[in-house]
């Protein structure tokens, strides 16, 4: 029922609905299933946790950078749904709320999953409850006349469930009021800036086919935000998602990049003739990053060829970029992320123990264990494998829960065989008892 009240919610009433299970499916996996896994998150973690979470919740402690960005998002966003819906434009609010659930579950829980499944109680995990707690609660109210039922199975599980006195259900209660005092226009645009740098940097290691769990030595950003050196700690999260050892910041990236920029003479040889040529040489003379910023900000590139101006449209240009070797680089808008692709040994094996963990967990995933349950860990492969069983053996236990780590293979259950980098390993687990 939600899930067709939120496809008209978001709709345009000026254009028509694309109705039927296809549209409505998408409306699910837009925006509902995010939502809900936010919440199951929340409460997985919160059944595991042996700390008194209702204690954690009730008072703010000491909130860390993205415990912080993600309240001021989520009060700017309630300030705007309430704006809209007081100007009777459910679409006008809906749509911000989609971007916010878009950031709260691939940013903000993310970057912050350590945080909730770390065994030790501290300032940082109280944060992250607290955070995400008000976060969930806050949602739930400003979504509930939009999606009532949803809304009302949250609130009766998570908040009646942690206040004993909050009102029976979530309709009963206030629609929230924004706080104005948790709303950090330069703390987002710091977060924006560094989601922007870690998309580049994601492409980088697109281009030249290396995975992200593979470590590289460091990352060279050049970033036309200036607040970035400001906040070491939010260089950390960059340098965690893009899997580097060291991130930093230059001005010019001109050392390691070069772009060169062509005409498409199969577009333009038709509609200009003869003068392609001629724009093409003039084409060669032009500054390639004032180039670029024209074709992606404006749209449109003015060129004069023999005193006539003649405007380029981005399809028909062709820009391509050039690294120096040894790096991977991925450019917009006059920011770069530069990759430093040179592996070490030693980096070879810390990729090589990151991959046998991913297949560990979907090992754990399929035989269907619990989040909390322990394991008793078999592995077995070559010598190349005890190089990094031996330097990333406690990394190994410790990211899968397993209590023990044996070389041999037990005779059941029968071995899964896995590809790490090219090099053969054969594993399998027992739930500890």
């Amino acid at each position: 029922v939600d899930v067709m009240r939120w496809l008209y919610v978001v709709q345009n009433p000026a254009l028509t609905v694309n109705f039927g299970y296809g549209a409505a499916d998408e409306v699910r996996r837009r925006f509902l299933i995010p939502l809900w896994n936010v919440y199951s998150f929340f409460v997985t973690y919160a059944n595991l946790e042996r700390a008194d979470v209702a204690a954690m919740v009730r008072t703010p402690p000491p909130l860390g950078l993205l415990d912080r960005w993600i309240l001021s998002r989520l009060h700017r966003t309630v300030a705007t749904l309430r704006e809209r819906l007081d100007d009777y434009d459910p679409a006008g609010g809906a749509r911000p709320v989609e971007r916010f659930v878009d950031d709260l579950s691939n940013w903000y829980v993310r970057r912050s999953r350590r945080r909730f499944w770390k065994s030790e109680d501290d300032a940082d995990k109280r944060a992250a409850y607290f955070t995400l707690y008000q976060v969930l609660r806050t949602l739930t109210q400003a979504l509930a006349p939009l999606m009532p039922f949803v809304t009302e199975v949250i609130y009766q599980n998570l908040v009646r469930t942690i206040e004993a006195d909050a009102p029976l259900s979530v309709h009963l209660s206030d629609y929230p009021l924004p706080e104005a005092g948790r709303v950090d226009p330069p703390l987002e645009d710091v977060v924006d800036a560094v989601r922007r740098l870690v998309s580049l940097g994601r492409a980088a290691r697109n281009r030249v086919k290396i995975r992200t769990r593979q470590p590289l030595p460091r990352v060279l950003l050049v970033t036309r935000s200036g607040d970035l050196a400001g906040h070491p700690d939010v260089l950390d999260h960059l340098g965690d998602e893009l899997n580097v050892k060291e991130v930093r910041l230059i001005t010019d990236a001109g050392p390691f990049v070069r772009y060169e920029i062509k005409p498409r003479f199969d577009l333009l040889g038709p509609k200009y003739g003869g003068r392609v040529q001629a724009l093409a040489r003039v084409l060669g003379t032009m500054d390639p990053l004032t180039v670029i910023k024209a074709l992606e900000g404006q749209r449109r590139l003015p060129v004069v060829v023999d005193g006539e101006e003649v405007v380029l449209v981005p399809e028909e240009v062709e820009v391509r970029l050039h690294t120096a070797p040894g790096f991977a680089a991925e450019g917009l808008g006059g920011e770069f992320a530069i990759l430093d692709t040179g592996l070490t040994p030693a980096l070879e094996r810390e990729g090589r123990a990151r991959e046998l963990v991913h297949h560990i967990q979907q090992l754990r995933k399929d035989e269907g264990l619990e989040l909390a349950d322990r394991i008793v860990l078999f592995v077995e492969g070559d010598a190349a494998l005890e190089d990094v069983l031996r330097d990333h053996g406690d990394y190994l236990l410790r990211e899968t829960l397993s209590v023990d780590l044996r070389r041999e293979l037990p005779p059941s259950p029968a071995p899964r065989e896995v590809r790490l980098d090219g090099m053969a390993a054969r594993i399998a687990l027992r739930k500890a008892p």
